[in-house]
């Protein structure tokens, strides 16, 4: 095989490659960030064909679609009456700015470690306002209500929204909760032998 032929079909797969490379395909639950040697260039965010500069840009895909978020481990918070409750929490966000996430978080996974912090950190301070009673009461809905408020006013500055905040458990933490049983068990054998007594 001559050398031409050799050149030849190199430029022919080279330039395949190039057209190949040139166009990306964005879905309906996607947002696409078109970067240029790690700058983003431009934003596209309907689905459909698209076209980028072969070789020196690349295309960064977000979710449209709305993510979930379990806390990892519970949180110790102390309350207003400085009762302990160890507390578990789930949320929902979604990517609203993908620039703005890029720049701030980069990624989903950038973005999940930074969110659990936020709402770790508002879970404290929301829940140090109230009284155990009031928990135990009527006080959830106003709870969620100021951690979503909070972890809002924060995140969007990140590029991304809560769309929903629950607490999915708030219990005494272990060592509490032996105690109570401890005590309470405590207080029936009393009653039992009291009552035995006076048989």
């Amino acid at each position: 095989m001559s050398t031409y032929k050799i050149i030849s079909g190199t430029s022919i797969l080279v330039v395949l490659f190039g057209l190949f490379s040139s166009f990306f395909t964005v879905d309906q639950t996607q947002q696409a960030l078109v970067l240029q040697f790690g700058e983003p260039k431009r934003l596209v965010n309907k689905p459909g064909l698209n076209f980028k500069f072969p070789f020196i840009q690349e295309v960064t895909y977000f979710e449209k679609r709305v993510l979930s978020l379990v806390s990892k481990d519970s949180e110790e918070v102390i309350l207003a009456d400085q009762k302990r409750l160890e507390v578990d929490t789930y949320s929902r966000f979604k990517i609203i700015d993908p620039l703005l996430f890029y720049q701030t978080v980069r990624n989903e996974f950038g973005a999940r470690q930074r969110l659990e912090s936020i709402i770790d950190s508002s879970v404290r301070r929301v829940f140090g306002k109230f009284e155990l009673t009031a928990i135990l009461s009527d006080a959830r809905t106003k709870i969620v209500e100021d951690i979503s408020g909070e972890v809002n006013s924060t995140i969007k500055k990140l590029g991304m929204e809560i769309v929903d905040v629950r607490i999915r458990r708030a219990d005494y933490p272990e060592a509490t909760s032996q105690n109570i049983f401890n005590r309470m068990k405590t207080e029936r054998e009393q009653e039992a032998k009291e009552f035995r007594d006076k048989k």
